[in-house]
Parts: structure tokens; sequence; C-alpha cells
């Protein structure tokens, strides 16, 4: 018998098999397509859709709060120009301790020691209380007082550089997030967050560095930080405003649910395909058929054939739910369905590993649920962790 006549066969055979079981088969075929009913009434019985108009914000002038606290400024190297920069900085923060250390390493050790305590009107206070100023969008108004750095890396005119350094820490329950390249969830529309840039007072720090290397540059030999300029420099700073937008609050919800219902949409697949190459190795029918001359190819092809055949008519379903309800109405219908073929081979042969392992067909159909929907757990804990995990 030739390969092909072998082929043809088998597939009857396996064809054959699933049509025998009305009831499984119906089960297979509803089961994900009604997985994506039960999200779309979902979309349509519970979220709305807001089209918000132009966002615009206020303007934040960087003036630095408490200006009598004694922050704690270190600066580096310790030259005579730099002086003259810690003596303006002192200008605008007569109760600043502006400390002159001989590198950057030196910035580190001092911003790393435990810092003093804060004084204010006489009395001693927590640097959570900075945090207790707000601005008008209720973010709040920073101060640096848990100490800062500046390092002169250079100071000609032609290629002025200098470096800030704050503390780490920003507050028990904030941190700078320097681990991630983007927020582990991120809402549609403009990113109203609190920035830390002015809320921890860098920014605030940089208009006072930067206006004093402005006078210097302007009078390299001024002995009065007054001098250089005819006028004091004001600097306020404004958020880019936002275009109008649409707040879909159901596509947020759907990033987490839509991946769990599929899961569980094509778990009876996996349980019941798993079996059946199981129950075809335990009753040794498998076998016989070797014996007869059949090639393992042929084996093998045949029943992913039939598999595929039966997830592909489900995922038209699915797809074709996804694009119509609403779910995905931009996407195009041939990418989400291309997605779910490629969804659909792999789970085809997750289910070919899973069955080389057992030869009792209960147990193939236990493991084949459990080992779907295990496979599916990592999904939950990686995301957060993605940046911070090794290969």
């Amino acid at each position: 018998m030739s390969g092909a006549t072998q082929f043809l066969l088998v597939l009857w055979k396996n064809f054959l098999l699933q049509v025998r079981r009305p009831v499984g088969t119906l089960v297979e075929l509803v089961i994900p397509p009604l997985a994506v009913v039960v999200l779309v009434g979902l979309k349509f019985g519970l979220f709305d859709i807001e089209n918000r108009i132009f966002v615009t914000f206020p303007s934040d002038h960087l003036t630095v709060p408490l200006p009598n606290n004694t922050y704690q400024i270190y600066y580096a190297p310790n030259t005579t120009n730099t002086r003259k920069i810690a003596d303006c900085i002192e200008k605008k923060l007569p109760y600043a301790r502006v400390t002159g250390v001989n590198s950057d390493q030196d910035i580190v050790s001092a911003l790393s020691s435990v810092a003093p305590p804060i004084v204010l009107s006489g009395s001693e206070y927590d640097s959570s209380e900075c945090d207790s100023l707000k601005l008008p969008t209720n973010t709040p108004l920073g101060c640096f007082i848990r100490g800062a750095g500046i390092y002169f890396n250079n100071l000609e005119s032609d290629s002025l550089e200098y470096t800030l350094r704050l503390r780490h820490e920003v507050g028990e329950d904030k941190s700078w997030e320097t681990r991630d390249a983007a927020p582990n969830f991120q809402a549609p529309g403009p990113r109203i967050t609190d920035n830390f840039y002015l809320s921890e007072g860098f920014i605030h720090l940089e208009n006072i560095v930067g206006e004093a290397v402005i006078r210097l540059m302007a009078n390299p030999n001024m002995t009065d930080c007054d001098g250089g300029l005819e006028h004091n420099i004001s600097v306020a700073m404004r958020q880019l405003p936002y275009p109008q937008y649409t707040v879909d609050f159901f596509l947020i919800t759907a990033v987490s649910i839509l991946p769990f219902l599929i899961v569980l949409a094509f778990i009876y697949s996996a349980g019941t395909f798993t079996k059946e190459l199981v129950l075809e190795k335990e009753t040794r029918i498998r076998e016989s058929m070797l014996m007869m001359g059949l090639k393992q190819w042929v084996l093998w092809t045949t029943w992913f054939i039939k598999q595929f055949i039966f997830l592909c008519i489900s995922a038209f379903f699915v797809a074709l739910l996804l694009k119509v309800g609403g779910v995905f109405p931009a996407s195009d219908f041939f990418l989400l369905f291309s997605f779910l073929i490629v969804f659909n081979i792999s789970a085809i042969t997750f289910c070919f590993f899973l069955s080389v392992w057992f030869n009792s067909a209960r147990i193939g159909l236990l493991i084949g649920f459990l080992g779907w929907f295990v496979n599916y757990l990592p999904y939950i804990f990686v995301p957060g962790r993605y940046q911070t995990l090794s290969l």
C-alpha cells in the first residue's frame, strides 16, 4: 500500500472516530465561540465608551517649596568656578548646606549616609511633610530634602556638562522603576501621573543650577551672584496638551480577560484530543497499524490534519465574533484568524507532547486538562517581572 493510500485511509479513520461522538464534537465546536459571546455580552452590558475632549494642564512655577529648609547639597569638584555656582545656589536656598567635595564618588558616599533631621521653624519634622504640599493637579510638590548632588563634568562654554543626582528613595509607596522599560499596566489616553522629576525637586534643582551657570557664563569674573544678568529668571513648566481621545474601559478589562477565556475555550479540545491519542496507544491499535506497515509520518500527520480542521472551524467563528462583536472592531479579520491558527498549531503539538508520556486514556484526559491550564499560569506572573527575569 502506497504512502498516499495509507494517508487517506488513516485520515478517514480519524474523521470517522470524531463523527461517532457527536456530542463531544458539538461541544468542541461551540465552546470557543460561546466564550467570545460571553465577552461581547460583558462589553455591551457593563462597559461604556467615553469621548473626552482636548485636555490641557496648568502651569507649575519652578519655585522651591520651603526655601528655609536645610537642604543637603553636595557638589564636585571643589574649584573656584564651582564655588561661585554654589554661592548662587545658597542665594536661592539661604539655609541650604552646600558642601564641596573632590569627586563624584564622594557625592555618592555623602548622599548614601543617613541624612540629619530637617529643621523648620525650630522644630524637627520628617521628610514626608514635604510631600504634603500639593500642586493644583493634586500632585505632590516635591523638594530634595533627602539630599542632592551636583557633579560638574565640564564648565567650558562650548561644552558645558553637569550631572544631578538625588537619593533613590521617593516615598514608601513610590519607585522610579528604572528596571522597567514601560509601565506594567498602561491605560489608553494621556499619562496624567506623578512626575517624579517635578515632585521630587529634580527640575527645581536643575533650574537653580542652570540659572547659576548662566550667570557664571555671562560674567566669568563675577563676585556677586546677583550680577551677570539684568533680570531674575522665572521659569514655569507645563505638560503638553493631549488631543481628543476615546476611552473604552472594556479594552482595559479585555487585556486580562480575553487570554483566560481563550484558554478555557479550548481546554476541552486539548483534553479530549490528548485522550484520543493515548487511547489509540492503550488499545494497541497504533502498534497494530505500524506492524501492518503504516509509516510514522502518516500516523502523526493525519491526527494533526483532523484536529487542525476542527479547530479552524472554531477559530473562524471566534475571529468573526471578535471583529463583528466590537471587541476588536479596528483589527483586521485575517490577522485575528491567522493568530488563532498559529495558536491552534501550538495547541496540537502540545497535546502530541503530552500523549507520549502516558498509556492510560483517563490519565491522558486528566493531564490534558491540567497541562493546558498550567501552561497558562506563567502568563499571570511573568509580565510584571519580565524585565528582571534572566534567560
